[in-house]
């Protein structure tokens, strides 16, 4: 994660730039799946339901 200052109208945010590389790891790893099993080809409930969450 990087850590990013902006100005929003008259206000300074902290905002955090995350990879997607980084937020598809922290995810599968709380969801207890491999990171190819989310990633490949298949539509098997599983791997749906992972998506779903990702895409959420």
């Amino acid at each position: 994660m990087e850590e990013v200052k902006g100005r929003v109208g008259e206000k300074e945010k902290v905002l955090l730039k995350i990879k997607p590389e980084v937020f598809l790891k922290r995810v599968c790893g709380i969801l207890g799946k491999k990171v190819r099993e989310v990633v490949g080809s298949g539509k098997d409930r599983d791997r749906v339901r992972a998506r779903e969450l990702l895409s959420y």
